[in-house]
């Protein structure tokens, strides 16, 4: 490509064959450009970046503005001025012949193959996925009332291998001080009454059922 010395020799004259063209393709492609790139082409020009909004609106494109487009983002120059509607690559050939048609011979003898000072662009990390819990309909244990009356009840569940009961006691303080004062010979006692009443109700059958459960837990 051509070095910032060469670039500085060219004339600031006008070079479009056909303002009309090269108004729409510079503009297109230098807005549609990345930021990165924009930079390096008004850089290797060495204008100012008004001289471009010049162009812009007008067509007027001199050589640095066309060369340093042409280079940077890989088009023919013959492209940008106008003169071929064919969006090919830009080679040292290319640029060779350009230049020696506008009597930059000097140039373009001298040309030689240099990286184009095309600059990366810039990623951003994409973001960790944050996963988003939805509404459950999974059963939430809630409070049990206070109790009232000394009753087993049955309560539903779909799950045939699990036995579900509510329980309640009546908060009177003699059954509390006798459950506070039940040793381990009484609790075997009413243990195996409780065992002997399931036989015959079903009710003292299902809390024998909760005891045997909770004593194998």
């Amino acid at each position: 490509m051509l070095s910032t010395e060469q670039m500085n020799s060219l004339k600031k004259v006008n070079i479009s064959k056909d303002a009309d063209k090269s108004k729409t393709r510079i503009t297109e492609d230098f807005k549609t450009t990345t930021s990165e790139n924009k930079t390096v082409i008004v850089d290797l020009s060495g204008l100012e970046r008004r001289t471009f909004y010049n162009t812009f609106k007008k067509g007027n494109a001199t050589a640095k503005i066309v060369l340093a487009m042409a280079q940077i983002l890989d088009v023919s120059p013959y492209y940008y001025t106008g003169e071929t509607d064919e969006k090919e690559s830009c080679s040292i050939e290319i640029l060779k012949r350009f230049l020696t048609e506008r009597g930059y011979d000097d140039i373009a003898a001298n040309l030689e193959i240099q990286p184009v000072p095309r600059q990366k662009r810039k990623y951003n990390k994409k973001p960790k996925e944050v996963i988003v819990l939805e509404p459950s309909d999974d059963i939430v244990d809630t409070p049990i009332d206070e109790p009232t009356n000394n009753h087993v009840e049955p309560c539903d569940n779909e799950e045939e291998d699990i036995i579900c009961f509510e329980i309640d006691f009546a908060d009177d303080p003699d059954m509390c001080k006798a459950v506070e004062d039940l040793n381990y010979d009484e609790a075997a006692l009413l243990l195996q009454t409780l065992f002997i009443r399931a036989k015959a109700n079903s009710e003292a059958h299902k809390l024998a059922e909760i005891v045997k459960r909770c004593l194998l837990a």
